[in-house]
């Protein structure tokens, strides 16, 4: 009987002495990834302090940039482009910012009075390819009449039997 319980004793001891390698094994790895993980954050925030450094050093340079631009004019009114907003005089001096504010915002589009030229309307492609179906052509003499592919002219009426 005292064999036995030496036996089953050094089983439970071997048990043991296994169990805490496997442990011992698993709590340095978690270590390990701890440690890698934590290296990995300050890298990042260091990555992070450095982008926003250099974002404030741009803008710390902009910021003269803008500042030595607007020595000449430093209150702008967009509404009245060319007036001092405390006197309300004309001002002759103006920033190149300004300048191009005001040709952006003049209209660029300038509608045709009626009676000085007259308006040429050319009808779409699609318009000229229905047009000449109607009449009878054929897809290859349609393509052929307005330079276009026989695919392209193909696809056109494909789509258009579609839609109905």
């Amino acid at each position: 009987m005292v064999t036995f319980l030496l036996i089953i004793s050094f089983i439970v001891h071997g048990v043991l002495i296994l169990s805490m390698v496997i442990l011992s094994t698993r709590v340095k790895r978690a270590e390990e990834l701890e440690t890698r993980q934590k290296q990995v954050a300050e890298d990042i925030e260091q990555m992070f302090t450095a982008y926003l450094l250099e974002i404030k050093e741009e803008n710390e340079r902009l910021q003269q940039m803008l500042d030595m631009e607007g020595k000449t004019e430093p209150h702008f009114s967009p509404s009245h482009p060319g007036r001092n907003r405390v006197s309300g005089e004309e001002n002759p001096v103006r920033t190149r910012g300004q300048q191009n504010f005001e040709k952006q915002s003049k209209p660029v589009y300038q509608p045709l009075m009626p009676g000085n030229e007259q308006v040429n309307y050319e009808p779409s492609i699609s318009t000229q390819v229905f047009a000449l179906e109607d009449q009878g052509y054929a897809v290859e003499e349609i393509a052929r009449k307005l330079n276009r592919g026989k695919t392209e002219i193909a696809l056109i009426l494909k789509f258009n039997q579609q839609n109905m």
